[in-house]
């Protein structure tokens, strides 16, 4: 009692201060801030579509290497990597954290976005100063509820797009919200507002072409947002022009260039209906994560909290929907009882009508959600669904129960909601920091003018390293997740016979982590003068026992010597029997490509994505006009 006692003041003080008028603006430059240093927390970003093209496609596009090099990306390599620049000029020239707190602090941003529309949807002029502080603390809280889901934490900081994309998705919503009242209007202004929208939802899907489904879910909601038909349609109407046109501004320089060098603007996506002859003719379906049934599909709410990876190689389990889905359903059936005359129309009392802009929200995430489900479901595309989901949750409940039940029943369900999700969210993959983001030593072999280096098998993504090599190094991808076309080979053999120089694999080597913590640990123990034979030197074999080191103390070490640590015999590798082993699978992979490898000829260079070490192997290729030696 004395502890609640003591708490209860210092909460009520809390709440006073968040209710304070100067209160938003700091949480919009705090919390933003917060999710810098989070970020900063992570560590360096290695989730496997950076490795892979997400740094490779911003060097391919500044040092115009499109269609020169073949694929080395895989069937990444011809993604849009307008998004992409902007890190992968960070990483060159800032120093990595410096980079990865900028970046959490840009995905942030999505908090003052999400704000700015809560603010608009519960704040009004009719309400007093006192209910007016009342909805800006909301505002907060439930933006602060959306940043905390699980797509949004999993991608904070991080480069796989979909936080990013998802400011332009809000920017554009929030434009809608904020005009309303010129949108409903007679006046011409309200187009502009509307195509302006548009354009902002039309450059996230010009950066990633997912982000489409918000287009069609936002053009739909612009008809909920004005009284006369006319004018409806004529808001989806200019809102869809400024989709085109966003698209044009953030993807048509790519369009083209892939036009050019293709014949397939989306190369070599929907390469069926273009038929480039580098590339097999496929659609772009990943129909993996699709509902498999009817019932699956009407619950998928649930399952993706009850399978957690269901919807994505990282386990998800977003407890908003859920709760979404079961407030949306009851209010439903509320209003078709009240409707056929059997409910009571006192339990309307003192509920306010649900406004346009805010239906206009309900149908957006209804329609993103419904494309989502139809066209993706996989649950990293959801993260502009995800911001907004606890407001339209709020919005609901407001309108189920009556207002001082709504308010405490809100409040409890997605406190509840957000903290499952929170404790059960996981992120994308992440190293320690090292000042340097990313670090390649170059082979001794001869880089010149002529030299082609392929990377070989798709399951280790290599394509980052690109950068780090000579500029003059033509790339390309063997064995690869491209779906190679008639004219793939020709392409290659092309290639080798035009530049003349030698020929090059990259594939993975072995690295043993367990080893390289042992050495860390040995490092620290050398700074402390601990001895061989020593009790302190007894005391750490115990210790190392006792807790499941995975090492223990060095056998044989004369006493005197310093006292260091060793692997566990079940923890060492032969790594350079793992690399030959490695190298004798590509090789039989390489065949088809009438290519030719000497596994014993491979040698083994370091790498390191921040601290974390990735090295790789250089084997020589025995081609038409290749060089048959590495040095």
């Amino acid at each position: 009692m004395r502890l609640l006692a003591a708490t209860l003041p210092r909460l009520a003080a809390l709440v006073a201060r968040l209710s304070a008028p100067n209160a938003p603006k700091w949480a919009c430059l705090l919390i933003p801030f917060g999710f810098g240093l989070y970020a900063l927390k992570l560590g360096q970003d290695r989730n496997w579509d950076l490795l892979n093209y997400h740094l490779y496609n911003p060097y391919a596009l500044l040092g115009g290497r499109v269609g020169l090099d073949l694929a080395p990306a895989q069937l990444q390599s011809y993604f849009n990597p307008l998004l992409d620049v902007p890190y992968f000029l960070m990483t060159k020239y800032w120093p990595a954290p410096l980079a990865g707190f900028a970046m959490g602090l840009l995905h942030g941003a999505a908090f003052v976005l999400v704000y700015g529309i809560a603010a608009s949807l519960l704040v009004s002029a009719q309400q007093d100063r006192a209910q007016q502080a009342r909805q800006r603390l909301t505002a907060m809280l439930l933006a602060l509820a959306g940043c905390l889901g699980p797509a949004y934490l999993s991608e904070l900081g991080n480069t796989m797009g979909d936080n990013a994309t998802a400011l332009f998705v809000l920017s554009g919503f929030l434009v809608l919200v904020q005009t309303r009242d010129v949108l409903a209007g007679r006046g011409r202004a309200g187009w502009l507002y509307a195509a302006a929208a548009g354009m902002l939802v039309g450059a996230a899907a010009g950066l990633k072409l997912t982000n489409a489904l918000y287009a069609v879910a936002m053009c739909l909601a612009c008809l909920f947002l004005a009284q006369h038909w006319l004018r409806r349609l004529g808001l989806a109407w200019w809102f869809g022009v400024g989709v085109l046109a966003g698209i044009a501004v953030t993807s048509g320089y790519w369009f083209a260039m892939l036009w050019e060098a293709f014949r397939n603007p989306l190369f070599p996506q929907f390469n069926g209906v273009f038929g480039s002859p580098l590339a097999a003719p496929i659609s772009v379906a990943d129909t993996r994560w699709l509902p498999r049934s009817v019932s699956e599909a009407l619950l998928f709410p649930f399952v993706m909290v009850l399978k957690a990876q269901r919807v994505g190689e990282l386990p998800t389990r977003p407890f908003v929907w859920p709760v979404l889905y079961l407030l949306a359903g009851a209010w439903l059936v509320q209003r078709a009882c009240r409707a056929s005359g059997a409910g009571s129309q006192r339990a309307d009392c003192g509920r306010p009508p649900l406004a346009a802009a805010a239906r206009a929200l309900l149908v957006f995430l209804l329609a993103s959600y419904l494309v989502w489900l139809g066209l993706f479901s996989i649950y990293r595309y959801c993260v502009a669904m995800e911001l907004l989901a606890p407001l339209a949750a709020w919005i609901v409940m407001q309108q189920l129960l009556p207002p001082k039940s709504a308010g405490r029943a809100g409040a409890i369900v997605l406190l509840g909601a957000t903290l499952a999700s929170v404790a059960t969210s996981h992120t994308w993959e992440h190293a320690s920091w090292a000042r340097q983001a990313f670090r390649v030593t170059l082979p001794s072999a001869p880089l010149d003018a002529g030299t082609s280096v392929f990377f070989v098998g798709g399951r280790v993504p290599q394509a980052w390293m690109a950068p780090h090599f000579p500029s003059s190094v033509a790339f390309g991808a063997l064995s690869s997740n491209f779906p190679e076309g008639h004219g793939f080979q020709p392409r290659l053999d092309g290639m080798l016979a035009g530049r003349g120089g030698a020929a090059y694999a990259v594939i993975p080597a072995a690295v043993n982590s367990r080893e390289r913590m042992v050495a860390r640990w040995n490092t620290m123990l050398a700074g402390t003068g601990m001895r061989a034979g020593t009790s302190w030197c007894s005391t750490l074999e115990a210790l190392a026992r006792k807790v499941r080191l995975r090492a223990r103390v060095a056998q044989g070490v004369v006493a005197g010597q310093p006292c260091t640590l060793e692997l566990l015999p079940r923890d060492r590798r032969d790594l350079a029997a793992e690399n030959l082993a490695e190298a004798q699978a590509h090789a039989a992979d390489l065949v088809r490509y009438g290519l030719r490898l000497e596994p014993g000829a491979c040698r083994t260079y370091e790498a390191f994505i921040g601290d974390q070490p990735a090295p790789y192997q250089f084997c020589p290729l025995s081609a038409p006009n290749a060089r048959r030696t590495a040095d």
